[in-house]
């Protein structure tokens, strides 16, 4: 009996054992598309790397972006927010951080 229990396992497969079909056949999930708007943002936030690293000097930064119809005034004010909006965040996760700790 147990022979035959298992020759009818190796030819059907386990019955305990269910595939989920579904999620094999399935496409993969679609790659994020990138917009306009993301390859702006991007531009800026390679041009405001540059400055905040030192490699380069806002006026210089500024020329290589004015096509984006930014003032350099403009651009001081982006460089300042990106900058503080990036504190506030490494603040926040600092102070989760050492929370964690002392629990």
């Amino acid at each position: 009996m147990l022979r035959n229990d298992l020759f009818c396992c190796v030819l059907l497969g386990d019955p305990a054992v269910r595939l989920p079909l579904r999620s094999v056949l399935a496409p993969p999930p679609a790659l994020p598309v990138c917009t306009r708007e993301d390859e702006r943002i991007e531009v800026f936030e390679r041009a405001i790397a540059q400055v905040l690293s030192c490699q380069v000097t806002t006026e210089r930064v500024h020329s290589d972006v004015c096509e984006q119809g930014i003032t350099l005034d403009q651009l001081r004010h982006l460089i300042d927010t990106y900058r503080n909006a990036g504190r506030t965040v490494l603040r926040r996760e600092l102070d989760t951080l050492a929370r964690k700790d002392h629990e």
